[in-house]
């Protein structure tokens, strides 16, 4: 089984006990608790590439028409072997070649609409298994969502520069 696979058992065995949702925290320390896995030893390095992907994600800057946008860029492919490996850059460096924030832009438009195709599919299996109960609406148009939040972030920007 994969690692992966252990810990979605884990969880449902966690879940199975505690006959209600439960935090991924609380799971993790039933199953130490209960020997059900053991503290991985992990390679620092991988810990400090995960991190700084977190920090390169989570940076970022506002615009002088004051939007909120992401500073970095990132393309993810994937070498030999099946492993995956993304080069990133600033989104606001002269030397950021636009084929690859085309190519980022096409990667995110991507993952949305995988996003969507699973919210779908989560949506559907949950409307066939809860017959008895209001069904779901599946609204997969996101421009008045888009909207509202703009308003909202141009208000908020609006009262602080009053302030």
């Amino acid at each position: 089984m994969t690692y992966n696979g252990r810990l979605q058992e884990l969880f449902h065995e966690y879940e199975r006990q505690l006959g209600k949702p439960g935090t991924l925290h609380d799971a993790i320390d039933w199953g130490l608790a209960n020997g059900k896995i053991v503290k991985p030893d992990v390679d620092p390095k991988a810990v400090l590439i995960r991190d700084m992907r977190n920090a390169l994600r989570a940076e970022t800057c506002v615009d002088d028409d004051g939007r909120e946008y992401r500073t970095n860029a990132a393309v993810t492919f994937t070498k030999g072997g099946g492993v995956q490996e993304s080069f990133w850059a600033s989104v606001d460096l002269k030397t950021t070649p636009h084929e690859f924030l085309e190519e980022h832009l096409s990667q995110r438009r991507k993952g949305i609409v995988d996003d969507c195709v699973k919210y779908k599919a989560d949506l559907d299996h949950c409307n066939n298994t809860h017959r008895d109960m209001k069904q779901l609406p599946l609204m997969l148009d996101f421009t008045d969502d888009v909207a509202e939040r703009e308003s909202a972030i141009a208000a908020a920007q609006d009262k602080k520069d009053a302030a």
